[in-house]
């Protein structure tokens, strides 16, 4: 996973079968629905607001003066990208989420545990 996408810490990371289905932030659109990943079932409760400690380096270089990029700012250049990106927060009506913050993937609970591997397919339920 690439330097910026490892800034924000996901879980879970759901790449395109190839076959151009599946849209950067359609995960947004999957809020208040449930998500098949292999055995386990989850509910998407909403988008994922962003803080700065995206601007903060993962790396193995052991100096935490050296893990701040005062030059990064992922989490405004998210909003700044995006800017009529809609979603719905806390099953309200979709709203621009550039007007309120910025959002970067989905906040969800275990609904059915399992196992996921990579590879898995995913499916949203009805």
């Amino acid at each position: 996973m690439e330097d910026f996408a490892r800034r924000f810490r996901p879980n879970l990371v759901v790449e395109d079968a190839g076959d151009g289905a599946l849209k950067p932030f359609d995960e947004f659109a999957w809020c208040g629905r449930d998500v098949r990943f292999g055995e386990v079932v989850v509910r998407v409760d909403e988008p994922t607001i962003r803080c700065p400690s995206t601007r903060v380096r993962y790396d193995e270089s052991g100096d935490a003066g050296a893990n701040i990029d005062a030059g990064a700012r992922p989490d405004v250049d998210i909003r700044a990208a995006f800017p009529a990106l809609e979603a719905s927060i806390f099953g309200r009506d979709p709203v621009a989420l550039a007007d309120r913050g910025s959002y970067f993937g989905v906040y969800a609970r275990v609904v059915v545990g399992g196992v996921i591997r990579v590879g898995d397919d995913v499916a949203l339920l009805p």
